[in-house]
């Protein structure tokens, strides 16, 4: 049995924010292909339209107690969760799973023996 690479997902969680409470599921292995499509957004909306009909795979957003479905026009979501999303999962797509080694000291030169 192998590992399935194409078949992770990321759970959003805004603790902290405005947005407590909310909870958005986005595949988090897009291929480099998809990601250079992603990459070509010029516009926060682009970003959106992309990441909604390529990653986005559940929410649990409501509006007045009924549940928002997930082709929510962009335009009729609050800019601030949007962006809060959009960064929130480039940062997972490229950043770096495992903690860094310690920063290296301040840079000085070591001593002559």
């Amino acid at each position: 049995m192998g590992f399935d690479i194409y078949n992770n997902t990321v759970v959003l969680e805004f603790q902290g924010t405005r947005y407590h409470g909310a909870t958005v599921t986005l595949r988090a292995d897009v291929s480099l292909d998809e990601w250079e499509q992603y990459a070509q957004a010029e516009k926060l909306r682009d970003e959106w339209t992309w990441l909604a009909a390529n990653a986005l795979v559940s929410w649990n957003l409501e509006r007045d107690g009924a549940a928002l479905p997930l082709d929510t026009p962009f335009g009729k979501l609050p800019v601030g969760f949007v962006r809060l999303v959009v960064r929130k999962w480039t940062g997972i797509v490229v950043g770096i799973d495992a903690p860094l080694g310690q920063p290296s000291p301040d840079g000085g030169t070591a001593e002559a023996p």
